[in-house]
């Protein structure tokens, strides 16, 4: 075997067993911890591979040779040494594919399983450092990144409403729109939509749902406590296929404006996770009085007594 898949042999230190009945999310530590030196030893693989190819495509050019010249010694050799080991770097590709797909049934049995995978130092970036040769490995990132037992923090400031929330299962825009509805009085949407984006069932018909929000980053909250209206706002929405990641962190939870939608739309209820149960859950409504509070530490030309008037004639 080329020396350039000599990967390193795993050496693990494993934690003592807990006694009683198996854990689980204790058991898949080795896992993960092999998961994450095979996909990083394969990025290695791959980098190495693609300077050679680059190196000898220069060598190439420099000898104005073709690809295939069985007279020009030096030429030949440099090519099928490339090719051999290009051939040896993408050979593991099956095996790895497997033990990914393993891995991403493991982290359907539950949110502790997922919690020690983020909690591997290293998973996710190894994951990602391949995402975009190998697709299972960018399921796997997503999937890491994706937030779960974080708290959320919408804030609606055309209806002066706020909440505190936790999601777990949740990998878009889209899907956290159906379940946050679902908790929302007076926005919910339909059941079997609320179950397409909560439960995964293969043999369901594609359920829709109608917009009842629109997501927007919280950037887009004006000096007034307003958010500019309709389309003027798009360059602040956030996309239905979007991960909750993007939500941004602030003092240890996740921010998220919300709006009405600037138009009507109907979209399928996509999971992007499908085997994922999803769900979220409400901490905390916050009063009138507290999305007041923090409209006012942030918006310097927010004025509570207008803004009463304002949503009075509405």
């Amino acid at each position: 075997m080329s020396a350039i898949l000599e990967f390193p042999a795993v050496r693990t230190q494993t934690p003592p067993r807990p006694r009683g009945r198996p854990d689980l999310a204790f058991e898949t530590i080795p896992l993960w911890q092999r998961l994450r030196t095979t996909l990083a030893d394969a990025a290695t693989a791959r980098r190495k591979v693609r300077e050679h190819t680059e190196q000898s495509t220069r060598k190439q050019r420099r000898w104005g040779v073709p690809q295939l010249h069985f007279f020009h010694k030096p030429a030949q050799q440099e090519l099928e040494r490339s090719r051999a080991q290009e051939q040896t770097a993408y050979d593991f590709g099956p095996a790895l594919e497997h033990m990914l797909e393993d891995a991403m049934l493991l982290l359907t049995e539950s949110l502790d399983v997922r919690r020690t995978a983020r909690a591997t130092a290293g998973l996710h970036e190894a994951a990602k450092a391949i995402a975009n040769e190998l697709p299972a490995a960018k399921e796997l990132a997503d999937l890491l990144r994706m937030p779960e037992g974080e708290a959320i923090r919408v804030i609606h400031p055309g209806r002066m409403t706020g909440y505190r929330l936790l999601t777990f299962g949740v990998g878009t825009v889209n899907q956290f729109h159906t379940l946050f509805a679902d908790r929302v009085p007076g926005s919910r949407l339909p059941a079997d939509a609320v179950r397409a984006a909560s439960a995964f069932d293969p043999l369901a018909e594609t359920a829709y749902a109608e917009t009842r929000f629109r997501f927007l980053r919280p950037t887009a909250l004006q000096a007034d406590g307003t958010l500019p209206e309709g389309f003027r706002a798009s360059d602040h929405w956030y996309w239905g296929h979007e991960s909750l990641a993007e939500f941004p962190l602030e003092n240890g939870e996740r921010l998220v404006l919300a709006d009405e939608p600037a138009f009507e739309e109907t979209l399928p209820v996509e999971r992007r996770f499908p085997r994922l149960v999803a769900g979220v859950e409400v901490l905390d409504v916050m009063s009138r009085a507290e999305v007041e509070s923090w409209l006012r530490q942030r918006c310097p030309l927010y004025a509570p007594a207008r803004r009463v008037r304002e949503l009075a004639a509405a």
